[in-house]
């Protein structure tokens, strides 16, 4: 169940990454 709901997290944190650096560049 942790694990779970890590990886929901850790997924979440990646797509928040990738949509600030996208933001960045334009």
């Amino acid at each position: 169940l942790v694990q779970k709901f890590l990886n929901k997290w850790t997924i979440f944190l990646f797509c928040s990454i990738l949509f600030s650096s996208n933001q960045k560049e334009h």
